[in-house]
């Protein structure tokens, strides 16, 4: 597959990323609850919580709201033909991002009282593409590098 593809698909994934849900979160109290419902506020509430993650998440050691950086990095490297910084960028990216598999056991707090707490239930199609945009980045520079490996080393046989 050409590099340009590549970038297009692994983008095109990300951008699918940010307008699908992403988890199906609920609280222990009400596990009917665990669903996705489209509500208006849910736009302003998931700003709101992206700041918050990005300013407190890591006071909780959960550092995934920064797995984007090195995703884009890793678009950078792959398009500059840097194959190795782009597999180890978008590796990084891969192991912050697992992070938000957390949730299924570490609650956050599900309401302004911080007496309700809240669970992750599953993963969503929004997750899915979001980490599919970094496994192709990765096996995609994984394969670039060993087809270079394997050109040098008949290069240097003959």
């Amino acid at each position: 597959m050409s590099r340009r593809v590549v970038l297009v698909f692994s983008i095109g994934l990300f951008v699918a990323a940010c307008g699908l849900p992403a988890l199906v979160l609920h609280n222990r109290a009400y596990l009917d609850n665990s669903r996705w419902v489209w509500q208006s506020y849910h736009s302003i509430r998931g700003i709101v919580l992206l700041v918050q993650g990005l300013t407190l998440g890591w006071m909780r050691l959960n550092f995934t709201a920064f797995a984007n950086l090195p995703l884009w990095a890793a678009w950078i490297q792959y398009g500059r033909r840097k194959y190795g910084a782009a597999r180890t960028l978008s590796a990084v990216a891969l192991v912050l991002s697992i992070e938000t598999l957390q949730l299924a056991v570490q609650p956050y707090l599900y309401d302004e009282g911080g007496a309700t707490k809240g669970f992750l239930f599953a993963p969503h199609a929004g997750f899915l593409c979001w980490i599919g945009s970094m496994a192709v980045i990765w096996f995609s520079s994984t394969e670039m590098l060993s087809r270079d490996r394997g050109s040098l080393l008949r290069g240097s046989t003959e």
